[in-house]
């Protein structure tokens, strides 16, 4: 199973994630092929991404983490999930795009020097599918945090 770090930060959605290895209860080579058309559909993003392991827990490497429910690893180019995070809702598989956008912007190298932008990107998109998808509380506070995020000058990120 492959890992994930730039932060989804959501702590009001996370719980706290443990070291704890699960397998994931759908199949995840449908689900990144899935969401890689939804990367080109909702954000022009051409990432074909071909199936990957998806690890079910994040280090708890520092505070900041235990409240994440996502995160890209660029220097292994892996993704990890809370080991809560279900595959099979639409909620989780947003989480999912969110840290996909990450690893697509790593791919076409396209690192601003402003982490809150390579966020802003993750959570609008995320956004979209999830309004696309009913979930239309979710999307307004993913937008929210996106543009707040996106702010770079004024939020340290």
């Amino acid at each position: 199973m492959k890992t994930i770090k730039l932060a989804l930060a959501f702590s009001m959605f996370a719980s706290s994630a443990a070291a704890l290895e699960l397998t994931a209860p759908v199949n995840t080579c449908s689900v990144i092929h899935e969401l890689s058309a939804d990367l080109k559909r909702l954000g022009g993003i051409d990432a074909n991404m071909p199936c990957f392991d998806i690890r079910f827990s994040l280090p708890p490497e520092t505070k900041a983490i235990q409240y994440q429910v996502g995160a890209y690893f660029p220097e292994n180019d892996t993704i990890a999930l809370a080991r809560d995070v279900d595959l099979s809702t639409v909620f989780g598989k947003s989480v999912l795009l969110h840290e996909m956008v990450h690893m697509a912007q790593h791919q076409r190298d396209d690192i601003p020097n402003c982490v809150g932008r390579l966020e802003s990107e993750a959570y609008f998109i995320q956004g979209i599918y999830l309004s696309e998808h009913g979930l239309k509380k979710d999307a307004m506070m993913t937008h929210l945090l996106g543009g707040l995020m996106g702010q770079c000058a004024d939020s340290g990120y």
